[in-house]
């Protein structure tokens, strides 16, 4: 199996030891396999889906891959991914029929429903419940795709966005260091205190192309969204709304708006 993102054996950091202790583990139990790392290729300046997208276009894709759920409607859509549920099936299946091919690629046997409905209850069973709807969903009708709802990728880590802060620089900044702010007028205050620190900034916000991204936390915060799906289906942009306004307009004042403390502007 060539996958995509295997840790590498050389890399020291945290992440990469538990990559590389769980690949071990992984080994021991299951010594039959033989995966193979798999390097993308790479447009200079370009992003994460340049590489998988030519490695597909081209023909050497790895069988494995990384797939977010931002990228997971493309891969679907496009019939990139194979519902995990049947391949789980097979491998636990009690038939040996069922992981054989005959001369043209094919399966000889497909396994029962009951494995099949098992497999997807495993892997449900690993999924925060949250997510689950966007894990197990129904592809666009297209041919070749399988239809109805598959589990087509599952996350091996969920993102959770939060507020961090230094309590040494809270005591620095005369707050109480066991009292994160609780409002967003208080998070100004706090920000725009510690601010007035040499050399300390009151928050740190990423800029750039990617800002949306890292703004989005106050946008949900205060009610908006980016996208909404409407009864049947259908995904329209959401973001023209007073909630997403006000929210972008919190952001500037945090990046750009000028105040006065102690009679300093």
């Amino acid at each position: 199996m060539r996958i995509w993102g295997l840790p590498s054996a050389r890399a020291t950091g945290v992440q990469a030891k538990l990559g590389q202790t769980m690949l071990k583990g992984f080994l021991e139990r299951y010594p039959q396999y033989a995966p193979e790392p798999f390097h993308m290729l790479a447009i200079r300046e370009g992003g994460m889906d340049e590489g998988p997208l030519m490695a597909i276009a081209t023909g050497v894709e790895p069988h494995g891959i990384y797939v977010n759920f931002r990228q997971s409607s493309t891969y679907i859509n496009h019939g990139f991914l194979a519902p995990l549920e049947f391949l789980l099936a097979r491998h636990l299946s009690d038939n040996p029929r069922v992981r054989e091919v005959n001369e043209n690629g094919e399966w000889v046997e497909d396994p029962t429903e009951t494995e099949i409905a098992d497999a997807l209850a495993r892997l449900k069973s690993k999924a925060v419940p949250a997510v689950w709807p966007v894990i197990y969903r129904e592809a666009e009708p297209r041919p070749g795709i399988p239809p109805g709802k598959h589990v087509w990728a599952l996350p091996y880590g969920t993102l959770v966005k939060a507020l961090v802060y230094r309590k040494d620089v809270f005591k620095r900044a005369g707050l109480d260091p066991e009292r994160p702010p609780q409002d967003w007028s208080e998070f100004l205050d706090y920000c725009r205190r510690i601010k007035t620190l040499p050399n300390t900034f009151g928050s740190h916000l990423a800029r750039g192309d990617h800002v949306s991204y890292y703004i989005y936390n106050f946008i949900v915060a205060n009610g908006g969204r980016f996208m909404r799906r409407d009864p049947d289906g259908t995904w329209h942009a959401a973001f023209n709304t007073p909630a997403v306004a006000e929210a972008i307009y919190f952001t500037l004042r945090l990046m750009k708006e000028p105040y006065t403390i102690d009679g300093e502007t």
